[in-house]
C-alpha cells in the first residue's frame, strides 16, 4: 500500500513510535496497522492523524483494541 507524504511524515514521528510502543508493552501486541480503508481524510485532518487519536484512545482502555471486520478475510485465511 502506498501511503502519501502528509500521513508519513506524522506516521514516522517519535511520539507516534513511542506511543506504538507503549501499546505492545500495555497489551503485548501490535495495535491494528494503519490502513486507509480504516482511517480516512477529513477536511483538513489527514487519515493519519485519526489513527493516533485511535492509539492514544485505545492506550486509556483495560483490553487491546479489537476491529469487527478481519483486515484479511477477502484472501480466506
Amino acid at each position: 500500500m502506498y501511503i502519501i507524504r502528509g500521513d508519513m511524515e506524522i506516521l514516522c514521528q517519535k511520539k507516534v513510535r513511542k506511543l506504538l510502543e507503549a501499546y505492545e508493552e500495555k497489551f503485548g501486541e501490535d495495535f491494528v496497522p494503519f490502513n486507509y480503508r480504516d482511517f480516512h481524510w477529513d477536511g483538513d485532518k489527514p487519515a493519519a492523524a485519526f489513527f493516533v487519536e485511535a492509539l492514544r484512545e485505545a492506550l486509556k482502555k483495560d483490553g487491546p483494541t479489537r476491529y469487527e471486520k478481519d483486515p484479511f478475510g477477502f484472501f480466506g485465511h
